[in-house]
């Protein structure tokens, strides 16, 4: 399933993802203290 339509099927649903889910690997880099708070606040989810 590719990731467009796993957005598309969310948002039909009303399901809105935080804004640091969509930050790029090289945003997370330069936003490292953002991302320690969410880290350090375990926002993230497993995928597994």
């Amino acid at each position: 399933m590719k990731r467009p339509h796993i957005n598309e099927m969310m948002a039909s649903f009303g399901f809105v993802l935080p804004p640091f889910a969509y930050w790029t690997p090289e945003e997370l880099v330069s936003r490292k203290t953002e991302a320690r708070n969410v880290i350090d606040a375990r926002c993230g989810w497993d995928v597994s």
